[in-house]
Formats: C-alpha cells, structure tokens, sequence
C-alpha cells in the first residue's frame, strides 16, 4: 500500500523518544526495540554457515508438513468442536517424532542483509522457502509486475514467476499446501483496496518450484513464465467476496488445511480502534465461484494509538499454529493462542509487543516466521531496504 506516511512517523518518532525520557522498557521477549539501523556486517558474522542454515531448513520443513499432516488427519465424523480436535490430533502425534516447539522468547532484532536490487522495492509480502535453503520468496505491492522473486540470505534476487495476468494489489504471501495436493504451494494474497471499490479479492496459489541448490550469492537461476492453459496445473486462483458486498481493505491473511478444506482468514485495515477479522473455507472445486467470506470477529489493532499506528499490514503463525504476530506500522505483536490455529478468543488475548517500529523499517508490512525466529521487510520505494531477523531464543 502507498501512503503518505511522514505524519505518522513524525508522531511516532515523538512517541519513541517519550519512551526513552519516561524509561519504559518491556521485557526482552517483547520488545527488543533499536533505536536506530543497526549496522550491517558484510562478513555476516551473525548469520550461521551454509550447513547448518540447511540443517535447520530441513528441521523446519519436517515441522511444516507435520502441521499439514496434523490437520488432514482430524477425524472428520467427530462432534467434538475444534478446540477438542486439536487437543486429540496434538496427542495421537507419533511420540518418536520432534514436537512442534513454540517460542517462548527471541533474541534482539539483527540484519540479515541490505536487497540492494530495486526489482523489488516495494516490497509488500515475503516467505522463507519450505523446499529451498536459504531462500525467501518475495513481492512487490500495487502497479507492478505481477512477479514472484526469489532472494538469498545475501541479497541477490536469483529468479523470478511470472504469472499470467496484471497485479491488482498483492498484500501479503505464505507458504501452504496446494489446493489439489500436499504439495506445498506460494499463496499470494491479492487482497488490497484502498480506494474500497473491489467487489472481489482473490487468492493465488502456486506450486513452489525446487531451485538448483547453488551456493548463496553466486550466480542467478532462469526465470519462469506460467501461462493460463498449462498441461500441467501450475496456479489457481480463487476468489472471495465479503458479506452483503462491501468493500474492505486489508493487507494480512492466513491460510492453513483444515480436513479436506483449506481455511483463510484476512485481517481489516483500518485507522479505527477495532479491526475485523474474516474467514473463508474452500476447496479446488470452488475456483469457478465468488466464495463467501464471513466476519469471525472485531479485536483491538495493537500497536501505538496515533494516526495509522494501528494499521494491520501482515500476519504469520509459528510452527505449532500458538502463537500469532500481527505487523502494523509501530511494531510486531504477539499472541499465544490457546489451541492451535484457534482465533476465535482474539479479542480477549493481550497482544505482546516484540519490538516497536524499528525506525530502520518505515514502512513495515512483510513478515513470516522461519528457520527459528521471525523474519521482516519494509515497503519503501525511495531506498533499499534491510531483511531482519528475531532468532527464537527458547
């Protein structure tokens, strides 16, 4: 989204600098704030070895397809309600198998690298790849190419999908089982609608492709086009409408399997105290309709109460499906959720602060969590921006 964002971050500088004078301090876990960019080491001193960033991408992806499989086992002809399904599905887990770990704390706020390449410089939405280590997937916002590019840990953009048709306004990204198999699939949520004027919004799934695995920076990757009417399936989209037609901006969703269903949910954006949060559940079958979303809830933005503070721009889930962070414009915000990939007390759960602004990203609308920790990206057209990351710290 493109806004004019020097009035708020006037008063949120203001509000920053009261903190500091009045000495509040929250604890490491929930606000690890910098004053500041921190500075950036070209020898990566904070980053860990190829090696053991594929050990963990390897860890990782095993949690990923345990958390698809732990969904697409719920007994289905059970009355028992979600909640419930969780706690049994969690039990029946193979006890020989790694538990799906929370974190309960992270580190301090440290850059991974500056994506000096303006290909991508508005960038609205990111995932860490479940199929390739050390890659993240990545887009730009509202009038641009409707493309998806691949980075590294260094920076360098390494290839590019192209799909088929014109950008509308892409939000937000994740990774997800694909809509006719457990095979996991990009989903891009083109969701935006500043002007309100949408009567629809849509979804677009595509399978992750496998990259040659080549050491980190050193050399690109061909890019790929998809087209409408392949052999093979390469992209769905699906589309959404919400209830009595009305026109909601928002720029943050979520997506999981629920049995043979997948469930989203999209979070409102508005400079109002209260944002509403919206779901949808579908199958492949239902790519040739509108599909209904209906509104689950209202709960409190987090973030510093000034003008645009507010403003949910992306969300993402842990591994465990517990714990929620919720990016606005001020700061990323945690949730422990108390059953897996269970919203529906939002409204009661005290959002924790993990760090607010920084300053270092002005415009903060991407997040996701991978390889231990969460990471995050600034919309910023005007300069380069810093790829940041949380290590959990258990």
């Amino acid at each position: 989204m493109k806004i004019a964002h020097l009035s708020y971050l006037s008063q949120f500088f203001g509000f920053m600098i009261s903190l500091i004078f009045l000495g509040l301090a929250c604890n490491d876990h929930q606000n690890t704030s910098n004053l500041g960019d921190q500075s950036i080491s070209k020898d990566f001193n904070h980053l860990l070895d190829f090696s053991v960033q594929t050990d963990l991408f390897m860890m990782q992806t095993d949690l990923f397809m345990m958390q698809t499989d732990l969904f697409m086992n719920i007994d289905q002809s059970t009355n028992l309600d979600l909640s419930m399904e969780m706690d049994l599905a969690i039990t029946d887990i193979d006890s020989s198998m790694p538990l799906i770990q929370s974190c309960s704390q992270f580190q301090q706020m440290q850059t991974i690298t500056i994506l000096e390449d303006r290909q991508l410089k508005e960038i609205s939405g990111i995932a860490l790849s479940t199929q390739n280590p050390n890659l993240f997937w990545g887009h730009n916002d509202s009038d641009n190419p409707p493309y998806v590019y691949a980075f590294d840990r260094n920076g360098k953009i390494l290839m590019h999908i192209e799909l088929p048709f014109t950008q509308k306004d892409w939000e937000d990204l994740s990774l997800q089982r694909c809509p006719n198999s457990t095979e996991i699939c990009i989903w891009i949520a083109d969701i935006g609608d500043n002007a309100h004027q949408r009567d629809s919004i849509q979804l677009i799934a595509i399978k992750e492709p496998i990259l040659p695995l080549i050491p980190m920076g050193e050399q690109s990757i061909a890019n790929l086009q998809l087209q409408d009417h392949q052999e093979n399936q390469a992209f769905w989209k699906f589309e959404f409408k919400y209830p009595q037609g009305e026109h909601v901006n928002a720029e943050a969703f979520l997506i999981w399997p629920l049995q043979d269903q997948l469930q989203v949910m999209i979070f409102e954006k508005t400079n109002e105290a209260q944002s509403r949060l919206f779901e949808g559940k579908f199958t492949l079958t239902d790519r040739d309709q509108k599909i209904d979303l209906t509104e689950k809830l209202s709960f409190q933005s987090p973030g510093v109460q000034i003008n645009q503070g507010t403003m949910i721009t992306s969300a993402t889930l842990d591994p465990s499906g517990t714990q929620l962070f919720i990016r606005v414009y001020t700061g990323i915000f945690r949730y422990q959720l108390p059953f897996p990939y269970d919203l529906s007390n939002l409204a009661s759960i005290q959002a924790n602060a993990m760090i607010f602004g920084p300053l270092s990203e002005p415009q903060g609308e991407a997040i996701c969590w991978g390889n231990d920790g969460i990471y995050s990206m600034s919309e910023a057209n005007d300069q380069p921006q810093a790829l940041h990351w949380f290590p959990c710290s258990h």
